[in-house]
């Protein structure tokens, strides 16, 4: 399991705005957060997010150590990314 320093916060509203440049943009996807309603995503950029709310739900068990305590669904998600993060 990763350590806490693999992980940061993102407000939902903050991946919910579309951004300029390279991007990840998910649709319809659940997404793990936080008791603030922070979305779980490794500093490389990646989120933990799933197409099905049941899946979701089985990984917060997983990160609750991240502090992990449900799921949300967002309609649009936009994760900024460095192209170093694909390399």
């Amino acid at each position: 399991m990763s350590d806490q320093n693999s992980w940061k916060k993102v407000p939902l509203a903050e991946i919910q705005k579309p951004i300029c440049g390279l991007c990840m943009v998910y649709v319809d996807f659940w997404w793990i957060v936080d008791a603030d309603r922070n979305v779980l995503i490794f500093r490389k950029s990646s989120p933990i997010a799933n197409r099905n709310e049941n899946l979701a739900r089985r990984f917060i068990d997983n990160f609750k150590s991240q502090g992990a305590e449900g799921v949300v669904q967002i309609p649009v998600a936009y994760i900024k990314v460095k192209a170093s993060d694909f390399a």
